[in-house]
């Protein structure tokens, strides 16, 4: 899906302009399938419950679901007479991007000792999930901060130092995220004072 979203999506001139998603919806499947690899991972250690890796099937499904729905509103430009002069086309990068969220939504079936429960803690679980998401809230941003930066630099008018922005937010949200996580983690790790009898 990486690798799909840094593809040509579409084509432009017969060709000779070609555009990929990361400026548009590709920034947010790096940042889902990052996540959904932080969440695998994750879902290895001690203490972390095996459940978080099924966070894998929403972010998938979402992953195939714009990406399909891109597919589809490229096709209506393309037969768009309207659009006859800029000669759209078809890249092979959302392509890519489908074949990969289908893929990623098989990942939590590669473990069989899924089906087995283990000792749990669910500061550590939580900890976990806070960053998965926050993860999945920041990579998103700081390819949009980016783009807003080039956009500035080019002469384009953007909304980069309103309060609202949602690049901004993302990144709000995401560092409170990977802070909370922080600090679960080093609760659920910090050993309990013994209780007086």
């Amino acid at each position: 899906m990486i690798v799909g979203s840094y593809m040509t999506w579409a084509t432009f001139y017969a060709g000779l302009i070609s555009r990929n998603g990361v400026p548009g919806h590709g920034k947010y499947f790096i940042g889902l399938a990052v996540a959904s690899v932080l969440a695998i991972a994750l879902s290895t250690m001690p203490g972390v419950s095996r459940a978080l890796r099924s966070l894998v099937l929403p972010a998938g499904g979402a992953i195939a679901f714009v990406a399909i729905r891109d597919l589809r509103n490229l096709d209506v430009l393309i037969s768009d007479p309207a659009s006859g002069f800029y000669v759209p086309g078809h890249g092979h990068g959302l392509y890519v991007v489908v074949a990969g969220a289908f893929i990623l939504m098989l990942a939590p079936l590669a473990n069989s000792e899924l089906r087995y429960l283990r000792p749990m803690r669910n500061l550590r679980t939580f900890s976990a999930l806070a960053a998965v998401t926050g993860v999945a809230a920041l990579v998103p941003a700081i390819y949009g901060e980016y783009y807003m930066h080039v956009a500035a630099g080019n002469g384009h008018v953007h909304n980069h130092n309103a309060i609202m922005n949602s690049t901004h937010a993302l990144n709000l949200g995401g560092a409170f995220l990977l802070l909370a996580a922080l600090r679960l983690w080093i609760a659920g790790i910090t050993p309990r004072p013994s209780r007086a009898v």
